[in-house]
């Protein structure tokens, strides 16, 4: 397949090597592609009786933007299992991304079963959790933030560089600390921008820099059965099921059609049963 009929649309990344976002592992990589390929590819892909056709279009776009050859962070995780060749990594991605294709569709018992036997440390157990949370309501984004009490903040891991960085706000501050401080859900519907909230510019500011564009927020607090808060679930832009355009920066800050809509009930009760899984885990990951 002449590699001019795939419509990439990744990840932008200014502090990679190849300024594409670089997957941790495989099970990232595939998240990535989710986002990448348009439904017409993923429908080829799923069909593919030789994967091999892949090789040179993307199979090769794997090798380049994602460092396979220039030993990256996802090259380095392919070492852990032996796997040395970046042909044979390239492979490796896209059997398993059929693979992928081709599962039964993920239910919310499923996607919640699969964290509570996922190895969760307190390196990976942010991005598994928004990971999760990202599929149960389809969202753009989606972060977990863990209250320091001690600290006055609420933290998240994020990747900047290939390099795990920590992100902190205080309580009281944004969106995230806001709930963090009042222990109240603050949801705010399509059209973000147009908004009355105070955060609005704030975050139009940050957009504007990144060239993203905010349309819907869900932000929940995390509670142990007790009723005591220990952190908030922050929820970006609900995306509508059907056939859209990816996203492109390009068309910032116009508003995509994917995302003109707005996170609802049974998204806040979908969340509400994560955030109890995620309650009884922070105990074992962090305590």
């Amino acid at each position: 397949m002449p590699y001019k009929q795939y419509t990439l649309t990744p990840t932008r990344d200014p502090y990679s090597s190849t300024g594409i976002y670089i997957p941790i592992d495989i099970e990232d990589a595939i998240a990535e592609l989710d986002k990448a390929l348009s439904d017409t590819v993923k429908t080829e892909l799923k069909a593919a009786n030789n994967l091999f056709d892949y090789h040179f279009t993307l199979g090769e776009w794997m090798r380049q933007n994602w460092g396979l050859w220039l030993g990256s962070r996802l090259a380095q995780h392919f070492h852990d299992m032996n796997v040395l060749n970046p042909d044979l990594m390239s492979i490796f991605l896209l059997r398993s991304y059929q693979e992928h294709l081709n599962r039964p569709p993920e239910t919310v018992e499923t996607l919640l079963h699969s964290l509570e036997n996922k190895r969760l440390t307190p390196d990976n157990f942010f991005r598994k959790v928004g990971e999760v949370a990202q599929k149960l309501v389809n969202c753009d984004r989606a972060s977990f933030w863990l209250i320091d009490r001690e600290k006055e903040e609420v933290r998240t891991k994020v990747v900047v560089n290939d390099k795990q960085k920590t992100v902190r706000v205080a309580i009281g501050q944004g969106l995230m600390g806001q709930v963090a401080e009042s222990g109240e859900m603050i949801a705010i519907p399509f059209d973000f921008y147009k908004s009355s909230h105070p955060q609005v510019e704030a975050i139009k500011a940050l957009d504007d820099r990144v060239f993203y564009r905010t349309c819907s927020t869900l932000t929940i607090p995390v509670r142990k059965a007790s009723g005591e808060l220990l952190g908030v679930m922050h929820l970006i832009n609900k995306t509508q099921p059907g056939n859209f355009p990816p996203y492109h920066p390009e068309t910032h800050p116009t508003a995509p059609e994917r995302w003109r809509t707005s996170f609802n009930r049974e998204d806040i009760a979908i969340i509400d049963r994560l955030n109890q899984t995620v309650s009884q885990l922070i105990d074992r990951v962090f305590y």
